[in-house]
């Protein structure tokens, strides 16, 4: 993963007996250009707390220097990115999915994750698990 080794992580839990390790790095950070994965934006609060603003999925070295999320959580404060490895399409994006639902500050205004963010999740996820079916039981489609 980066460059930078991390020796914190955070573990966020996401469901009955499953937590996602985090990786904690500081900003700015590299990743190879192939790692995909689950990410979140975070600061530090005065009193060592640990506050996300945004939650996505994707290629990490992209999240992590060049979109506009990365852009945004700069101007937000956020100088650490938490991240993981997390290859299985439809597992990232139901991680990313749950993974919002779970911290509710990460949403607009106090945060940068939308509505919008939300439903085009779904909508991935729908469309991910049905392109999964469609091609176990017609495999030349």
């Amino acid at each position: 993963m980066s460059s930078k080794k991390p020796k914190l992580f955070l573990e966020y839990p996401l469901g009955f007996l499953h937590k996602a390790k985090y990786w904690i790095y500081p900003m700015p950070c590299h990743f190879e250009y192939h790692e995909i994965g689950n990410y979140v934006f975070a600061k530090v609060s005065a009193k060592g707390e640990w506050i996300p603003v945004y939650v996505g999925e994707g290629p990490l070295h992209m999240a992590a220097n060049f979109n506009k999320e990365a852009e945004e959580a700069a101007i937000r404060d956020a100088n650490y990115f938490m991240a993981h490895l997390n290859p299985d399409d439809i597992k990232r994006k139901e991680e990313c999915l749950a993974l919002i639902k779970k911290l509710p500050i990460v949403m607009a205004p106090k945060g940068m994750n939308t509505p919008e963010d939300i439903d085009l999740l779904k909508a991935d996820i729908k469309r991910l698990k049905k392109d999964k079916r469609t091609k176990f039981f017609f495999p030349n489609s």
